[in-house]
């Protein structure tokens, strides 16, 4: 075993790594410890990220809920005031409609008195010419000329 160069070969190995192992084991864990610290890095920027969003996604749904109630409050607001402006034109046509009846009553009563004194004058200018016709016919002048001045006057 003494002699053997396999043994030699083996120990020497053996030397190699016990001399080396330990720099070596050092800096492959310095070297994976700085890589995790790096990660954790990373990932507590990720979270403080990600922690980032949330608030600013919790604030523009608060924003959203406080556009929307408002903009229902806007629409109630529009639906009541079309409501009034509905109500209103209604009283306004209702009025229209009155107004519009009245005048269309008073200009029928009216258009009734016309046709009635239309009527009256064609019946006394009628009559005022078959009085003349008859009293022409039948009355001497100076009984004409009586009757005549007596209606006249009567008008």
């Amino acid at each position: 075993m003494w002699h053997d160069p396999s043994f030699y070969l083996a120990l020497s190995f053996g030397l190699f790594l016990f001399i080396f192992s330990r720099p070596l084991y050092k800096k492959l864990k310095d070297s994976l410890d700085s890589y995790s610290q790096n990660i954790h890095a990373q990932m507590d920027n990720v979270n403080a990220l990600y922690k980032e969003a949330q608030e600013a996604l919790a604030q523009k749904q608060e924003q959203l809920l406080l556009l929307e109630n408002r903009i229902a409050i806007l629409e109630k607001e529009a639906e009541e005031k079309i409501f009034l402006i509905q109500q209103n034109k209604q009283k306004e046509l209702e009025h229209l409609d009155t107004l519009f009846a009245q005048t269309l009553k008073q200009e029928k009563e009216n258009m009734k008195d016309d046709f009635r004194k239309l009527i009256q004058k064609e019946l006394i200018e009628k009559s005022y010419e078959n009085v003349t016709w008859i009293l022409e016919k039948k009355l001497t002048k100076a009984q004409k000329e009586k009757i005549t001045s007596s209606f006249l006057e009567k008008l």
